[in-house]
């Protein structure tokens, strides 16, 4: 064979792989000459398989659908972003990931894209009669299916440590995190809504101030009642031992009287007493008082029901903190195994040195010790927004939450004007005046008489003999005007009404310290929210810039670029900027939920029980 007319593909020891990859590069050479105009000479397949598969490829699917080194990925996904034609979304329910989507510059060259593999195809397979051509796709599945089998089958042995690395690793996060989300009573699961729902319901101090409001009603009906008749039964009997004496004018002029017993041995007075008070100070400021403390118990429940629900909240979120920063440090901790798997074969390979495998190992136990102690966290954290349900603490129940509506409620309207009368607390206290104003009113008015009106029915027996007492009866009844008026009391209603006006001064001091107290929360909320929103903006971009700057470094380390030292900084700024996001966005919604109670809007049910 001479070598104008060699060919690799008449030789059968030549690898298929080599074959394989000779067809590719001068079908892509081909391919890219047509396509040149484009501005792109490769990353075709990249197009493709996102305009067959739809918006929400991740990058992820990608590389692994198209065999690219993951580091590799991002820099063929940057290559065709800054080309403008695919751009990234965040995946809504899982922050983390991101869709590659085509932009609408791709979608119109797709069609001339395709037209040219189209074409291609054609040309190179015109000897092919359209049943061969099927079958030579069937046989390349094939002989592909047979050499990712192949490559598994050597993979296993090696990926078998780092297998067993994670599962150690990971065995007692997953659980916990399981029996926190996932427990073994599947007919409790609760979204935030419906955590602050069971709280309002069973929560124990909640119900207390709903009995409290029935206290104070029941205890008006008690003051009110003595505006209604007042009836009483009553009676005495009376048997004389000696009759008493009487004395009686002695008809000698000049002598003593004459002592003589007289009256009657055994006597019984049955008789019924009704009186009705017609004007009594006391029963008046019972009267204007009543609703007063109905309202001062209904206001102590809804700032109950605010703490319960500015409580429940954070008790929530702060489970859910602990959570995602499971989630995260689960996912560097997985990636950081693959880092010690590959240094190590890197060192075995005498690629690098021992140390850069002894630095991965120690990155890994770092994360390992920051997971346990996330775990950790959370059954106490759990118990705590169990505690704060009112829910049974040998109970359990799941978490549900939307991260992306979640995100949604993070904004809030900073131009609020603070209104003093929208707090709770400013409310109480203006009932607390009314009622001391009451009060005072009360004493002003204690000079005045009390008027009663009485009737009074007696059915008198009177006997010498006791069998024979109730023989006879002497019956008799009446019907008066009571009027009671202090004329004199020891100077005690004045100074009453002194006290009572003093107090008053002090409730007007405390509204003064009071709106001093909540414009100082408000401004401190305010600021807050403020800052935690700015920081969780600068560290979502610190996010974004730590992780390609990870995926480059890793490429850069694995070309032999730079150090394992500039991969631990990497790996460092990268787990640092994922906590510390995930806790910016929890601070942020902590502070919304401070601002929001100190503007007095967080939403509630005003208590009608």
């Amino acid at each position: 064979m001479s070598p104008k007319q060699f060919s690799i593909f008449e030789i059968e020891e030549f690898s298929f792989g080599r074959k394989f990859g000779l067809l590719g590069r001068l079908y892509l050479s081909f391919l890219a000459e047509n396509l040149k105009h484009l501005g792109i000479k490769k990353h075709f397949s990249v197009l493709v398989l996102i305009d067959k598969m739809g918006n929400h490829c991740s990058q992820k699917f990608i590389a692994d659908a198209l065999h690219i080194d993951k580091t590799m990925m991002v820099g063929v996904l940057d290559d065709l972003g800054s080309k403008g034609y695919i751009k990234r979304i965040q995946n809504p329910k899982y922050r983390r990931e991101y869709w590659i989507q085509l932009t609408p510059k791709a979608k119109k060259y797709m069609p001339e894209i395709k037209k040219a593999v189209n074409s291609i195809n054609k040309s190179i397979l015109k000897e092919l009669s359209g049943k061969e051509v099927k079958n030579f796709h069937h046989r390349l599945d094939t002989i592909y299916k047979n050499l990712t089998l192949l490559n598994e089958q050597k993979t296993k042995g090696k990926m078998k440590l780092l297998v067993i690395l994670i599962a150690f690793l990971l065995n007692i996060p997953v659980l916990t995190h399981a029996q926190t989300t996932k427990p073994a009573d599947s007919t409790s699961s609760f979204t935030l809504n419906q955590c602050i729902d069971y709280a309002l319901q069973n929560q124990p101090t909640l119900n207390q101030s709903l009995i409290n409001i029935d206290i104070a009603r029941t205890t008006n009906k008690i003051n009110l009642g003595a505006w209604l008749p007042q009836v009483n039964l009553g009676g005495s009997l009376t048997h004389y031992i000696q009759l008493p004496f009487a004395l009686y004018q002695n008809p000698v002029p000049g002598e003593p009287p004459i002592p003589t017993r007289s009256g009657i041995y055994d006597v019984a007075t049955p008789g019924i007493t009704a009186t009705e008070n017609l004007f009594n100070p006391q029963l008046i400021y019972a009267a204007k008082s009543a609703s007063l403390y109905v309202k001062q118990s209904r206001q102590a429940a809804d700032s109950t029901q605010i703490f319960l629900i500015s409580a429940v909240s954070k008790a929530f979120y702060n489970l859910l903190l602990t959570m995602e920063q499971i989630t995260v440090l689960k996912e560097d901790t997985a990636r950081l195994g693959r880092s010690v798997t590959d240094t190590y074969n890197q060192y075995v390979g005498g690629i690098v040195d021992k140390t850069d495998y002894e630095e991965a190992i120690i990155t890994l136990n770092n994360s390992k010790a920051q997971l346990k102690q996330q775990v950790e966290n959370v059954s106490p954290q759990y118990s705590t927004l169990k505690q704060v349900m009112g829910f049974p603490p040998t109970k359990q129940f799941n978490l549900v939450f939307d991260t992306a509506q979640m995100m949604k409620e993070l904004s809030f309207d900073t131009t609020t004007v603070l209104k003093y009368e929208n707090r709770i607390e400013y409310q109480q206290l203006q009932t607390q005046k009314a009622l001391q104003h009451e009060l005072t009113s009360y004493y002003e008015l204690s000079f005045l008489p009390t008027v009663s009106v009485f009737y009074d029915y007696i059915d008198e027996f009177e006997n010498n003999n006791f069998s024979d007492l109730f023989n006879t009866s002497y019956p008799y009844s009446y019907i008066g005007l009571s009027v009671n008026i202090p004329l004199f009391t020891g100077f005690s209603r004045i100074e009453s009404i002194h006290k009572s006006k003093l107090q008053q001064q002090i409730l007007d001091y405390s509204e003064t310290n009071l709106e001093s107290v909540i414009y100082t929360q408000y401004t401190t909320a305010l600021a807050n929210y403020k800052s935690n929103l700015y920081n969780c903006t600068l560290l979502k971009d610190n996010e974004v810039k730590a992780t390609d700057v990870y995926s480059i470094v890793s490429l850069q380390y694995k070309q032999g670029i730079v150090p394992y030292l500039n991969m631990i900084v990497a790996e460092s700024n990268l787990i640092s900027a994922e906590i510390g996001y995930v806790n910016a966005i929890f601070q942020l919604q902590s502070s919304k939920i401070d601002l929001e109670k100190a503007l007095g809007t967080i939403p509630y049910k005003p208590t009608t029980h």
